[in-house]
């Protein structure tokens, strides 16, 4: 499977678990100059910036490997961007990392919020 369609059916999975958690979508793929935020979504009045990494097998690390230092740059700079455009500089927000591992012939989501990428 191309990387493109592994990478939307990952979001697909957790955009379907955000919304059965309570969470209102507002964008999904959101691109700038620096790059992708896989999902916004709002839990109350907390606005969410969402990661997704997703593995269909471990065969280069598992999902959480993924979130270098290299991603977490590009998405801090592209989060700035999101709040600068839309007014919301000193709104509530938070990163939350989604992380799905294929295990036995199942997936495995773990959802790690508010992460600390300063």
């Amino acid at each position: 499977m191309r990387n493109e369609l592994i990478g939307k059916q990952g979001e697909n999975i957790a955009r379907n678990y955000l919304t059965s958690h309570n969470y209102i979508i507002l964008a999904q793929n959101w691109t700038c100059h620096w790059g992708e935020i896989d999902l916004i979504a709002l839990i109350g009045k907390v606005l969410v910036f969402v990661e997704v990494k997703y593995r269909s097998t471990n065969k280069f690390g598992s999902a959480y490997e993924a979130f270098n230092r290299y991603k977490q740059l590009h998405l801090k700079r592209s989060i700035n961007i999101y709040l600068q455009m839309h007014s919301q500089i000193n709104s509530n927000w938070q990163l939350d990392l989604i992380c799905i591992d294929k295990e036995d012939q199942k997936f495995v989501l773990t959802h790690y919020k508010k992460i600390d990428f300063n």
